[in-house]
């Protein structure tokens, strides 16, 4: 039997391009940390960085929590801090899981203005 709570489990995940940080005042390991301490308290559990290169290199990061609607009202609130929040818009997409994981997600920021974003709501 699945418990409630586990089933409902979201993750969002925030992927940093480096190259596209520019010359801010932070680097990657600063958006990392920055990132971490903002989901701190609203989130299960930090699942780690995942590092490759697909037409340039890239650092995911997996916030997984029970809800994803305050994990992601934390982790964007940085987008609207100064600096912080100007190389975080440049540098990042991310996403959160849908009801049935990778079938449906939802793309919350991406670097690309252009990007058509999806909404999340409760539920």
């Amino acid at each position: 039997m699945v418990d409630d709570a586990r089933r409902l489990v979201r993750r969002l995940s925030v992927q940093i391009q480096p190259a596209r940080i520019g010359d801010g005042t932070a680097n990657t390991d600063d958006l990392i940390r920055i990132l971490r301490a903002a989901a701190d308290g609203v989130v299960l559990e930090f699942r780690g960085e995942d590092v490759g290169d697909d037409a340039g290199p890239y650092i995911n990061l997996s916030f997984v929590g029970t809800d994803h609607v305050a994990a992601w009202s934390r982790l964007r609130a940085l987008y609207d801090a100064s600096q912080i929040g100007r190389q975080l818009a440049l540098s990042t997409i991310v996403v959160c899981e849908g009801e049935h994981g990778w079938d449906d997600y939802l793309l919350l920021h991406h670097f690309d203005p252009a990007e058509k974003l999806d909404e999340l709501r409760e539920g």
